[in-house]
């Protein structure tokens, strides 16, 4: 896998952990509504960017074995 290409996946993965971390966080703190909502985009976009960082290393790794 091109290193290059992979530094950046890790650093979208890295960046989706923070996101959740800080939704949970200010989830736990305790929000009223419209700031609820404000976290779980976060969360939801964290899941989002998580799922397709996996998806690119799969496919730069299925490229490499094959």
């Amino acid at each position: 896998m091109n290193r290059s290409r992979n530094k950046y996946i890790s650093k979208a993965m890295e960046m989706a952990k923070v996101l959740m971390a800080i939704a949970d966080e200010a989830e736990a703190a305790g929000c009223d509504d419209s700031c609820c909502i404000l976290f779980g985009v976060m969360r939801d976009c964290a899941y989002k960017i998580r799922k397709q960082a996996e998806r690119q290393y799969k496919v730069h790794k299925t490229k490499i074995t094959n």
